[in-house]
């Protein structure tokens, strides 16, 4: 099973989570301690990672738009300009500059059930 640690990326989503209480995000400590709970054996393993945020920035991107609301499991647009600059504001602040484009590391746990 391939997990996403609750990291710097994954934090934009939880905030809009948040507000669905009949809802919880299940991020890769969560299992682990859900496989742990169940007496299950397995191993993790961190796979590195990074996405390109860069059309985030790019007013009028339909690529950086879809990207914005995955990576806040939310509809940006809709929430209004604050949320939208605050959220831009968040990511710009996790993001590194590499050449033209700007990254942000997104690693995934990987589980092994034995």
């Amino acid at each position: 099973m391939v997990h996403a640690p609750n990291e710097y990326l994954n934090q934009l989503s939880e905030c809009f989570w948040s507000h669905h209480v009949d809802h919880d995000i299940w991020f890769s400590n969560r299992l682990e301690e859900h496989l742990v709970q169940e007496s299950m054996d397995f191993t993790r393993y961190r796979i590195k990672g990074e996405v390109d945020v860069t059309q985030c920035f790019e007013s009028g991107s339909d690529h950086g738009g879809k990207l914005l609301d995955f990576i806040t499991q939310n509809d940006c647009q809709e929430s209004g300009v604050d949320v939208l600059e605050r959220c831009l504001y968040f990511l710009k602040k996790i993001s590194r500059i590499d050449g033209d484009s700007l990254r942000v590391e997104h690693p995934a746990d990987v589980f092994v059930v034995i």
